[in-house]
């Protein structure tokens, strides 16, 4: 179990986390909550880049096993996210100038995703080593966003990872 709470600086906004993870069976659970508030772009009017307050308020729920074999390791994860994104306050204010593009506001909203990921080792690290000496790892990830599954956008992303360490 963690939980991590930090005051923002400036305008003394709390973000906080919180986690647990079980790991005492093949399968890893975990889950996780969060709140953040921080300043973002991404709010054009008349041609101009305005800052504003994101509040993000959502959660993780992962799944994890592990395939264990004498010297390497294959791994297999699923994890669904959902977050909910809206502005903290107002968005600032500006007279429109009708010579200038129409103002661009940021996607607020429901978001949410799927992950599928897969994993292989077979890394090397000796006693005294400060870093992994001789193997590789790799894999792929596949992310995915859709209406059926709570988020406004459709969205599809895969990812891939390869690492060779020579001695």
């Amino acid at each position: 179990v963690t939980a991590v709470f930090a005051r923002e600086v400036r305008r003394g906004d709390v973000n906080a986390d919180a986690s647990y993870s079980y790991n005492r069976t093949p399968l890893d659970l975990d889950v996780s909550f969060f709140r953040r508030v921080a300043p973002r772009g991404g709010l054009t009017i008349n041609g101009e880049d305005l800052e504003w307050i994101e509040h993000a308020v959502g959660g993780e729920a992962h799944i994890g096993y592990r395939f264990p074999e004498t010297f390497r390791t294959h791994r297999i994860d699923l994890r669904y996210r959902a977050t909910y994104v809206d502005r903290l306050e107002p968005f600032p204010s500006r007279r429109l100038d009708p010579n200038e593009a129409p103002p661009s506001y940021p996607e607020l909203g429901f978001r949410s995703e799927v992950r599928l990921a897969w994993s292989y080792s077979d890394v090397e690290r000796y006693g005294y080593d400060i870093s992994p000496s001789n193997g590789r790892s790799f894999g792929f990830q596949i992310a995915l966003a859709h209406p059926l599954l709570g988020s406004r956008f459709t969205i599809v992303e895969l990812t891939w990872n390869i690492r060779q360490y020579l001695p």
